[in-house]
């Protein structure tokens, strides 16, 4: 009896340590990359998604209310800003601390105004990559938040 036993708890440990891999191997699977969260970014900001860009962004100690400040953003200072961008390279600076590049082009009109390289630095907050704002150029975007 006490064999049987014993082979039932082999076989519980291995199914639970099977049960616990498995599901770690699905959490790394589906943590999303510095370079899937610049792109959301960048598709918040040509969409004008501010619900979007409060979830993949981080400012700390912001001036005014993030929302307040993106909805001036995105409805006024850049009401008819139009852009499209092209992904160069990132880097993982660290655990916390990744950097995606980009070309970003503006349009007035149907040419491109201006090329410039942009550095999108993202940060780990709460498991999930954000792009950082206290660390990104103000100059490619008008009024972005502070």
């Amino acid at each position: 009896m006490k064999k049987v036993l014993y082979l039932r708890l082999d076989a519980l440990l291995v199914f639970l340590a099977i049960l616990v891999l498995g599901g770690l191997a699905i959490y790394v699977l589906q943590q999303q990359t510095p370079e899937e969260a610049a792109e959301e970014f960048l598709q918040a900001l040509a969409k004008k998604d501010i619900d979007k860009l409060l979830q993949v962004t981080y400012l700390e100690n912001p001036t005014r209310p993030l929302r307040e400040q993106w909805d001036f953003c995105l409805n006024q200072a850049a009401k008819n800003y139009i852009f499209i961008w092209n992904y160069v390279g990132s880097q993982r600076i660290d655990e916390e601390h990744a950097s995606v590049k980009v070309e970003f082009m503006v349009f007035h009109g149907l040419e491109p105004s201006y090329e410039e390289p942009i550095e999108i630095p993202l940060v780990l907050r709460d498991g999930k990559w954000k792009v950082d704002l206290n660390s990104l150029s103000r100059k490619f975007f008008p009024a972005l938040p502070k």
